[in-house]
């Protein structure tokens, strides 16, 4: 018989702001606030309903790009990896409905685009040469001789 371990919702928290750079007493504030704003009774899908708080700062640092849900918050969390951001600000920066434009600008910077933009142009129609027969026969001759 397979044995589940039921874990804690703040046990699920913290993993997930270890997993973002936080740590020490900042992840124990961030762990507390984040709990109290899913509720003691929160028996839905954790990950995702984080996911959605993040989501909503996300949208508001990564708005002009053209990108889908996963790839912005996946865009948000690696510019906060990358700007060191566990470190520098606290979890509440993110509960708000606005993030400080500091902030904002500082994890912009960390923005990385993998392609360029499309730059759709039209292109002038070639004329198609057609190959004369001769060269064609000597083509196939040559090939079948080699083999």
């Amino acid at each position: 018989m397979v044995a589940i371990k039921i874990q804690r919702l703040e046990d699920i928290v913290a993993a997930y702001l270890q997993n973002l750079g936080w740590s020490g007493t900042a992840l124990q504030t961030g762990v507390e606030k984040l709990s109290a704003v899913l509720g003691a009774g929160f028996d839905g899908d954790v990950l995702k309903a984080l996911d959605e708080q993040f989501y909503k700062a996300a949208v508001q640092i990564v708005k002009n790009r053209r990108l889908n849900k996963e790839q912005k918050l996946a865009a948000f969390k690696l510019a906060f990896l990358l700007a060191g951001g566990g470190n520098k600000w606290p979890v509440e920066i993110f509960l708000g409905d606005k993030i400080d434009p500091e902030v904002k600008d500082c994890l912009q910077k960390y923005l990385h685009d993998t392609a360029p933009d499309y730059k759709i142009s039209t292109m002038m129609p070639q004329p198609i040469e057609m190959p004369h027969p001769a060269m064609l026969l000597k083509k196939c001759y040559f090939s079948k001789k080699a083999s």
